[in-house]
């Protein structure tokens, strides 16, 4: 089997886990299921409990994300001295999360315009979908695009720094191979279950929530193994942002009539 390549970043030798000390392996592991679960309550939080509530829903969620970007980059820069900088350029790891990508997208839309649109499923999806959308003044078709674009390509960056680059390269260090790929990808997709199981009717739980949020957890799990492959996250990245465009899409087909 081929060695996976370099990473993006790397960690001076003296900054090893086995180099580090009991002390600071001990408060990284703590750090790290700390931000496993974080997402999960900040998306209880500002998702489901604040809802309607306006800037305080927008306050809840910048302050989450601030959380989780601050956390991961202070912890590597103070306590770890780990190295930073830009990803690393690889055509081989675009070429593989473009591709994961485009079967991705190509899924969710067959799903969704052959097998669930205009059905019971999705009957109260986008009266849902635009009670959200007013909390961030999200109420046309341009604001929508905008918002498009930032989760697709942004956000998107954002959370593979989170969840590939933090989360998934420290469990790596600490665990085998598969434990930190699932352990990362069941993490990135638990926060999902709230989100979807907002759009659909709590009866289709089990046939469409639960099976939803396990597709994300697989997308994520392969978003970390191309990662960990080819050394680069720009493939993840990739990935990522052709699946939120799919999603962007189908939000927006579903709730294009109350766009003004």
């Amino acid at each position: 089997m081929s060695t996976p390549a370099s990473p993006d970043t790397t960690s001076p030798a003296d900054a090893s886990p086995a180099r580090r000390g009991p002390l600071i392996n001990f408060a990284t592991w703590v750090v790290v299921l700390l931000l496993l679960v974080i997402p999960t309550l900040s998306s209880w939080v500002y998702f489901d409990q604040m809802e309607g509530q306006g800037w305080r829903t927008q306050a809840a969620y910048l302050g989450s994300k601030a959380i989780q970007a601050l956390i991961p980059f202070l912890w590597v820069a103070i306590v770890l001295r780990g190295a930073w900088g830009w990803p690393r350029w690889s055509w081989k790891s675009l070429l593989q999360g473009g591709l994961f990508g485009l079967v991705t997208i190509a899924g969710m839309l067959w799903l969704y315009h052959i097998h669930l649109e205009g059905t019971a499923i999705l009957a109260d999806t986008p009266a849902q979908i635009m009670l959200k959308l007013r909390d961030f003044n999200i109420v046309t078709p341009m604001r929508f695009l905008g918002m498009a674009l930032f989760l697709s390509f942004l956000h998107a960056a954002f959370e593979e720094y989170y969840w590939r680059w933090f989360i998934f390269g420290q469990l790596r260090e600490r665990l085998p191979l598969a434990a930190a790929l699932a352990a990362s990808a069941l993490g990135f997709a638990a926060h999902h279950v709230i989100i979807v199981d907002k759009y659909v009717p709590r009866d289709y739980f089990l046939t469409v929530t639960l099976p939803a949020t396990l597709a994300v957890a697989v997308g994520g799990g392969v978003w970390a193994w191309i990662y960990h492959r080819t050394g680069s996250i720009l493939g993840a990245w990739a990935a990522h942002v052709l699946a939120d465009l799919g999603l962007m899409w189908i939000g927006f087909h579903l709730c294009r009539g109350s766009l003004s």
